[in-house]
């Protein structure tokens, strides 16, 4: 084997393997960078009070949510696959003021 080759072979599993270090201890940061590409600024446009829900809108672990229009969707595709303690959220609910969504406490 050229050595050439051999030092493109070592290059590339070098670099695999430092991405996958990154995805098994960073899944939470790779998805909200993940998420802004994809699903963009959450959507807070509304018509009616029905068009808002309250929903997490990162990829976090704990999160509380905000108000956002119903038909938009975070984007976060790895696993988080470890358990801590969240703080209580206060309940929230999601209004249409001025075409957009407003969280207000119940």
């Amino acid at each position: 084997m050229e050595k050439k080759t051999l030092v493109w072979i070592i290059s590339i599993v070098l670099l695999v393997l430092i991405a996958g270090f990154f995805v098994i201890t960073m899944p939470d940061e790779i998805n909200n960078i993940l998420n802004k590409i994809f699903a963009g600024e959450p959507d807070k446009t509304c018509n009616v009070d029905s068009d808002c829900v309250i929903k997490v809108t990162n990829c976090a672990t704990c999160g509380c949510g905000e108000a956002v229009n119903k038909n938009w969707h975070s984007f976060c595709p790895l696993p988080l696959n470890y358990v801590v303690m969240c703080k209580m959220c206060v309940q929230k609910q999601a209004r249409c003021i001025e075409n957009k969504c407003e969280a207000f406490s119940k």
